[in-house]
């Protein structure tokens, strides 16, 4: 009978101690490895810290990593929400480490971890490009080629949008969360005119070169129409 009279005063002393923060809690949320930065349970979001940047009274652009391989790119003005995309955290090129939740897996920094310089296009004309000049199946692109055929995060892919990439390269956060994005140009989905491509860089510096010209590629997900 006492046996049984504890049973069921226990729960009801635990509770009182949970309430009163006499429990260390977080004891059940944190794993027992040596780096307790990452929880136990799948469940607990305190391993993908976002990264706020806020360029004027309006407008809040948030970078999330998702330690996956992927980063997720919001961006709000007010509480509208006028960009919500997920691109690849590695450049083209770059192989995803899970556990160390970086592009380091080929090469070295003289190398930019193996990231690969592609062309917009073979040609310095059009023929990559679709009616309203991004960046399409016709011709021979290995820029678009290489979003295109990527499986590497389970979505289908295409060469990164020029809003995305002034978002990304706006926020001064970009290299705690793209360590491995170096500092050469990457091209733009949307073409500059019929024989050059667009292409950005860090500070957000956009320019313009030939559409046989290689540089880096980032890739992000396909959005439903």
């Amino acid at each position: 009978m006492l046996k049984t009279s504890l049973y069921r005063i226990f729960p009801i002393v635990l509770l009182i101690f949970f309430a009163a923060g006499c429990f260390p809690f977080d004891v059940l949320l944190t794993s027992d490895d040596d780096d307790d930065s990452y929880p136990a349970w799948w469940w607990y979001s305190s391993s993908t810290p976002n990264y706020d940047y806020n360029p004027d009274g309006d407008t809040v652009i948030t970078l999330t990593d998702n330690f996956n391989g992927t980063v997720q790119v919001l961006k709000k003005y007010g509480t509208s929400t006028v960009m919500d995309t997920v691109v690849k955290k590695c450049l083209q090129g770059q192989e995803y480490r899970p556990a160390e939740n970086d592009c380091q897996a080929l090469g070295t920094s003289e190398t930019n971890f193996g990231a690969a310089l592609l062309q917009y296009c073979d040609a310095d004309n059009n023929s990559c490009n679709d009616y309203y000049h991004y960046l399409s199946n016709l011709g021979n692109s290995t820029a678009y080629n290489s979003c295109d055929m990527d499986i590497s995060i389970g979505v289908p892919l295409r060469v990164v949008y020029g809003s995305v990439l002034e978002t990304i390269l706006s926020h001064p956060d970009l290299y705690t969360v793209f360590p491995e994005l170096g500092a050469d140009y990457i091209w733009s989905n949307i073409a500059y005119s019929d024989t050059d491509g667009r292409v950005h860089k860090f500070g957000n510096t956009v320019t313009h070169y030939p559409k046989t010209s290689s540089y880096f590629v980032l890739c992000e997900q396909v959005l439903a129409p």
